[in-house]
């Protein structure tokens, strides 16, 4: 310790020799969420993140689920075993297996929810875990254990005699073994099938309380035990030997007065461990994996509202949550800036340029030259002013290829600040005589350095900063004014104006003037970069960014969806982005996912800040902006590289606004996984009014997350975007659809994945194949029956014709109506009016048909009758003298029955 003091103590005795010192710490921030937000209770006791992204709270009134915009509550309503939840897990396969109060277990496979054991057993669920063969053990608080076989869903409980009488806070599976952490310590059983056979390794101290375990991130033979009042210990599970082993104690004093309830690992190896009194301690370990930097506390006392902490996670995007007894949940987050205002402390009004050196960060002033050390251990920055540039007006910064600083004063020339030494070196760039006032420095391929000059145009020094050209109007240069320069990685210099636009020279010296030629619509060009492929990226005042690829230039960000086309600096991340500056915000442009995202006040930024400024991207990534009155730094460790992709997950499905059960087959086991989406269902035809609920989750993202949709058969094209996650379909037709939903939170690029879902609508049985089958076979039927019944009597011939034209009719006009009911449904408003007008028509043909029917009989008849007696006329032999055909037509009507 004493040699840690005085090195620190020389530290500070040479700062204050060299300048004037501002500290600059990690700040964090917090997200709290309540009864007020939505949650179920504000006592919160389990916590988990499912593999979709929702983040699962157990309380004690309900289950909370949040997708980082709304909340939404599930009761033994819902299928569960009881509303007090006090475990939660996340099984391998991705399923969701809920403890109760009173010992009921619930299964949640994506879908719905299902009961295992009911909630009955008088003893609370404190803990589950499953071991490697999937089994789940879970621990009751004064039961023993419950054993769920993954195969048969078989329950087994089990209370080995050493359990006996302990209370026990939790259970964990590892390497064949089953951990029981109890108030008098740390039990080990070997697992072999149902039975449990106990292991004395003596870790812990005696009668030491377990209240925590927890696996190492980095490690997986490691994991973190929390105890009561006596630290956190790191074990070794070796595997080989079927046996645990202590590796070390972190034994702090912040330890020795409370209780570990929750241990938890970050990125960066750090340790946050969530306790029964203090709230939250975050342990910033050392690079070398073993030593504590430094203790950061979050609780009320530190202005964090929370106190007891039951649960502590690290989501998959580095957040920390916490659930609490009486304060909701916390979300603790770094911030993604960092702030290094100079003007109060330094009087500057003028920040220009940053660039990376050796030992930090040289910023240039309109009061001297600022530099920012990074000290790795505990993620602090420290500022000091250098006196050798004290009050001096610098423009202009510069890093080369050999990591010399190169600085450009406003009054007394240029200087080069040489690597890993203190000399400084007068550079004279001009025959004119010196001073100029230098704008930029950019090298090219060659060593040789371009020297952007206000007013002069461009200077050009060899590798020996000597003189080797000067470009101006005069010798017809683009511009005497430069405001960008960029070498790229083909040879060519770029160079940016106000006025003149964009050109780009090659290694022949030839000129190009693409704003001249129109190639480019823009006029003013304020930064210019390179990424990785080799595209040129341009920032213009007024019309946004372009790109630059196999010669043609493409307006990425417009002043459609961009905050602002005034766009100030531009750079390339190494990490696969496009970050651009304007002036009341920052922004990238994500060359993977093509999608751009805008950080502002929302997300921390000071309000009213000036950004407009060139871009520094350092080595770790992280970017550094000017402003008027100070430095920014925007943390690369705060969005890293992780891409989170806006999956639309269907969460609920709805009939006349009535939950619908999925209907799946068979119960749900332990080993049952977490199913992406619901099945596809099959509706009736009187299912038809259809409403879907679907989530995009992002956890930490502010803005907003906006959908669209398109029913595939019924849909023309997508509809417009909407913030609403729910849509409702009525009246559908019977047949086959597929929904299609997709998110995004850029309006500009809609490239997240699409969600599909398919279901149908089966037709009414009258509008199904087999019933027009029936029909068609009942007809022929009809007209079979009618055939042979003709042979009979007149009477009989009449009386089922008029049967089978009246059934045609009935059933003709049935067809029609159900055809063009739902044709005039929008026209009518439901009301029977086309049915009426129906009826009416079959009511005026009954008469004329009959009538029809009558005298075509008739006719047949008398027809038939003079046949047969012309026949008999030909063939007879008396001599009297025929009648006339009138006569013989007049005896035949007599002779037949008169119509009734």
């Amino acid at each position: 310790m004493k040699l840690k003091f005085l090195i620190y103590f020389l530290i500070a005795y040479w700062v204050s020799e060299s300048g004037e010192l501002l500290g600059q710490a990690r700040k964090y921030s917090y997200q709290r969420l309540t009864e007020d937000e939505g949650l179920a209770q504000n006592f919160v006791y389990g916590l988990i993140q499912d593999d979709r992204g929702f983040l699962w709270a157990g309380t004690g009134t309900g289950l909370s689920r949040y997708d980082g915009f709304e909340i939404k509550n599930f009761t033994v309503k819902d299928g569960l075993s009881g509303d007090f939840v006090t475990a939660v897990f996340r099984t391998t396969s991705g399923g969701l297996l809920f403890g109760h109060n009173q010992g009921g277990i619930s299964a949640f496979d994506g879908m719905e929810f299902r009961s295992l054991l009911p909630d009955t057993l008088d003893t609370r669920i404190v803990s589950i875990t499953e071991d490697e063969n999937q089994n789940i053990w879970l621990a009751t608080q004064s039961k023993g254990i419950i054993l769920i076989d993954r195969k048969s869903a078989g329950i087994t409980f089990l209370l080995p005699e050493i359990l006996r009488d302990q209370v026990i806070n939790l259970v964990y599976a590892k390497g064949g073994l089953l951990w029981v952490g109890t108030q008098e310590g740390i039990f080990f059983f070997r697992i072999k099938g149902t039975a449990l056979t106990p292991i004395d390794f003596n870790l812990l101290p005696a009668y030491v309380e377990v209240t925590s375990i927890s696996p190492h991130k980095s490690n997986s033979s490691l994991c973190w035990v929390g105890t009561a009042f006596h630290g956190i210990y790191l074990l070794e599970s070796v595997a080989q030997q079927n046996n645990v082993i202590l590796k070390r104690k972190i034994d702090l004093p912040e330890f020795s007065n409370d209780i570990v309830h929750s241990i938890d690992q970050d990125v960066d190896g750090d340790l946050w461990v969530g306790t029964r009194q203090q709230g939250i301690y975050h342990l910033n370990i050392g690079r070398d994996g073993k030593s504590i930097f430094k203790v950061n506390d979050f609780n009320k006392t530190t202005g964090f509202p929370v106190t007891s902490v039951n649960t502590l996670i690290v989501d998959r995007q580095g957040q920390i949550w916490a659930s609490t007894m009486g304060d909701g949940l916390i979300k603790i987050y770094k911030e993604f800036f960092r702030y290094f205002p100079f003007a109060e402390k330094y009087g500057i009004e003028n920040v220009r340029y940053i660039v990376e050196s050796l030992s930090g960060f040289l910023i240039a002033t309109d009061k001297g030259l600022l530099e920012i050390t990074f000290h790795a251990q505990s993620d602090e920055y420290e500022v000091r002013l250098i006196n050798r540039f004290k009050s001096e007006s610098i423009l202009s910064l510069y890093t080369d290829s050999k990591k010399d600083i190169w600085v450009g004063t406003e009054n007394n020339g240029v200087f080069i600040l040489p690597a890993g030494t203190k000399d400084i070196e007068r550079v004279h760039i001009s025959p004119e005589g010196d001073p100029l006032k230098v704008r930029l420095f950019e090298e090219d391929q060659k060593g040789n350095m371009w020297i952007s000059v206000m007013a002069q145009g461009v200077y050009v020094l060899d590798a020996n900063k000597k003189l080797v050209d000067h470009l101006t109007t005069a010798d017809r240069f683009i511009h005497n004014d430069i405001f960008a320069i960029k070498s790229d990685s083909k040879g060519n210099m770029w160079f940016g104006t106000y006025g003149a636009g964009l050109a780009m020279m090659d290694s022949k010296k030839n000129l190009q003037l693409f704003s001249k030629d129109e190639t480019i619509k823009a006029k003013d060009i304020n930064d210019i970069d390179e990424d990785a492929e080799g595209n040129i990226w341009i920032a213009t005042e007024g019309e946004g960014f372009f790109k630059y690829s196999d010669s043609k230039f493409t307006q990425v960000g417009s002043a459609e969806n961009l905050v602002t086309p005034f766009i100030k600096g531009i750079q390339y991340d190494p990490q696969g982005r496009i970050w651009y500056s304007y002036r009341k915000g920052l922004g990238y442009f994500d060359l993977e996912s093509e999608k751009k995202r805008h950080f502002t006040k929302q997300d921390g930024l000071v309000s009213g800040e000036a950004y407009s400024s060139v871009i520094m991207v350092d080595s770790k990534a992280n970017k550094w902006f000017c402003n008027d009155y100070g430095v920014t730094l925007f943390e690369n460790d705060t969005v890293g590289n992780f891409r989170s992709k806006l999956e639309t997950y269907l969460t609920g499905i709805r009939i006349f606004f009535k939950d619908y059960p999925s209907r799946l087959q068979g119960g749900i086991s332990p080993g049952r996984p977490m199913l992406g989406n619901f099945p596809a269902l099959t509706l009736t035809h009187e299912e038809n009014h259809i409403t879907f609920d679907f989530a995009a989750i992002d956890l930490n993202r502010n803005g907003k997350i906006y959908y669209r949709h398109l029913l595939q058969e019924y849909d023309v094209e997508w509809t417009p975007p909407s913030t609403a996650n729910s849509l409702t379909y009525t009246n559908l037709d019977p047949g086959e659809y597929v929904l299609k939903l997709q998110a995004t939170d850029d309006l500009g690029a809609w490239v997240d994945p699409i969600t599909e879902y398919s279901f149908s609508i089966t037709p009414p049985y009258w509008k199904r194949t087999w019933f027009y089958f029936l029909q068609i076979v009942s007809l022929l039927s009809l007209f079979l029956i009618t055939y042979f019944i003709g042979k009979k009597g007149i009477s009989t011939k009449r009386y089922v014709l008029r049967l089978m034209l009246f059934s045609s009719f009935f059933i003709t006009l049935e067809y029609v109506e159900n055809f063009v009911d739902p044709l005039v449904f929008n026209i009518f408003g439901g009301a029977p009016i086309f049915r009426f007008f129906l009826n009416f028509i079959l009511a005026l043909l009954l008469l004329p048909v009959e009538s029809l029917i009558t005298h075509w009989l008739m006719d047949v008849e008398i027809n038939k009758q003079l046949s047969e007696h012309n026949e008999a006329t030909e063939l007879a032999t008396a001599p009297e003298v025929p009648a006339t055909m009138e006569e013989k037509q007049e005896e035949i009507k007599t002779s037949l029955p008169s119509p009734k």
